[in-house]
């Protein structure tokens, strides 16, 4: 195992397989990001956000998946990307393999933390939207919202948000409807 990539080399998923498994990296496009740790709101809403779909999705088909399982992209490609969302959905079962999801998942949620906020709003949202994510969710733990993108021909349009108080309707799984103050309630005031 190497111990760390190099900055500003370009790599592939073959070079992510060789690194140093105590420190989580996501290869966006051939370029390495290491992944800080999360903060408390972070996980709160994380573990809230995994246990409410997670319970609808029971003796369904899709399942549910946390940043503990590689999303694994583009394999094969100059721009080989693997990526670890804080929780994404897949509901083709032939796209799951031992060490990750190989292909494009039906929602992906990312839980903001300070140190993640470019790359999930900016950077991330530009590779779902070129991957064909259906469903994207940007959460906010801080301010208590989250920006949801539906991806219509192609792109993503002005997110829907919703605040602590509302009601989200998961598009991608029918009848999953998710009460955002049952996500927040958790947190500290």
């Amino acid at each position: 195992m190497n111990a760390l990539p190099l900055e500003n080399e370009c790599y592939t998923y073959a070079d992510y397989l060789t690194w140093d498994n105590d420190i989580r990296y996501e290869l966006i496009e051939g370029i390495p990001y290491a992944m800080a740790g999360v903060s408390l709101s972070h996980m709160v809403v994380r573990r809230e956000l995994e246990w409410h779909p997670g319970n609808y999705l029971d003796g369904k088909s899709c399942q549910l998946f946390s940043e503990s399982f590689d999303l694994i992209l583009n394999i094969g490609s100059a721009n080989d990307t693997v990526v670890k969302p804080d929780i994404f959905v897949v509901c083709d079962q032939n796209k799951l393999e031992e060490r990750g999801c190989v292909g494009t998942p039906d929602l992906i949620i990312e839980v903001l933390s300070p140190w993640s906020v470019s790359r999930d709003k900016i950077k991330k949202l530009r590779l779902y939207e070129k991957v064909g994510v259906p469903e994207y969710w940007i959460v906010d733990p801080l301010n208590r919202y989250i920006d949801v993108y539906i991806l219509k021909n192609g792109k993503y349009n002005f997110p829907t948000s919703y605040n602590s108080t509302d009601t989200i309707s998961v598009n991608v799984l029918k009848n999953c409807c998710i009460n955002l103050e049952d996500i927040f309630k958790h947190l500290n005031n």
